[in-house]
C-alpha cells in the first residue's frame, strides 16, 4: 500500500568486518550458516549498492548507521538519529 515508515534504519558494517564478526561467534551461537551467509560476494555487494540508492534517493528517512563500533556505541548511534529525526 501507501503505507511509509517515518525513518529507516541502515545499520552499516563493511563486508570484511561482517566476516570476521561471523567467524568470531562462538559455536554455539554460530550454528550452520544461513543461506545469507552462504551467499557470494557479489551478492552482497548488491545489496549494499541497493541499499545505498534508496538511502540517498530518501536522505530525509534514511539514517545510515555506522554500526562498526561496540554494540554500546552503535546503540548510542541509533537512540541519537531516533531522538533527533522523529518527534516527541
Amino acid at each position: 500500500g501507501t503505507t511509509v515508515p517515518d525513518l529507516t534504519l541502515w545499520l552499516r558494517v563493511p563486508r570484511d568486518l561482517a566476516r570476521r564478526r561471523i567467524a568470531e561467534r562462538s559455536p554455539e551461537a554460530a550454528g550452520a550458516p544461513d543461506r545469507f551467509e552462504q551467499e557470494q560476494e557479489a551478492f552482497f555487494t548488491r545489496v549494499d549498492a541497493g541499499y545505498a540508492a534508496l538511502a540517498g534517493a530518501e536522505p530525509g528517512r534514511w539514517a545510515v548507521i555506522d554500526a562498526t563500533g561496540t554494540p554500546d556505541q552503535v546503540a548510542e548511534a541509533v537512540w541519537s538519529e531516533v531522538t533527533r529525526r522523529l518527534p516527541d
